[in-house]
């Protein structure tokens, strides 16, 4: 995997100096390029930063579609494979299966949450990596379970 040019902590400390549409696409570039962003950077972290980003400068044109035919409650997986991964991380999936994937990949036996989250509580849809990823703020998800 590719390293980012800025890592998210960097990112943070930039404290608005960045121009916006340089600072939206650097957090899509550093986010999905950081293997386990969610374990590596503190929530509060990764949320300020998702927090400061726009949609449509987050998002390319087809994610920003995909994410505006969404319904307003969304139904999410998370993939966790070691006690290490946070259940409450930003990245989620609404593709079950790709969340079974993480879970079970090197040969580890993990679990799948599942929840519902309401479409306003998406900050960006990734569709880059086939793996349907939604950036989620994780104080939001309702009906967070073990999914079945």
């Amino acid at each position: 995997m590719a390293t980012p040019d800025v890592s998210l902590e960097e990112l943070w400390y930039d404290n608005g100096c960045m121009e916006e549409i340089k600072f939206n696409q650097t957090l899509k570039d550093s986010w999905v390029l950081t293997e386990f962003p969610n374990r590596c950077y503190s929530i509060n972290i990764l949320l300020d930063l998702f927090k400061k980003s726009k949609r449509d400068l987050l998002m390319n044109k087809q994610e920003l579609d995909f994410y505006n035919n969404l319904p307003e409650e969304v139904s999410i997986f998370r993939g966790l494979n070691d006690s290490k991964t946070k259940k409450k991380g930003l990245s989620w999936t609404i593709n079950k299966e790709k969340a079974e994937w993480f879970a079970n990949r090197w040969e580890k036996k993990g679990i799948v949450l599942s929840g519902i989250i309401k479409k306003e509580n998406i900050f960006a849809i990734f569709l880059d990596r086939g793996e349907f990823e939604v950036v989620v703020n994780p104080y939001k998800i309702k009906h967070l379970e073990v999914s079945k």
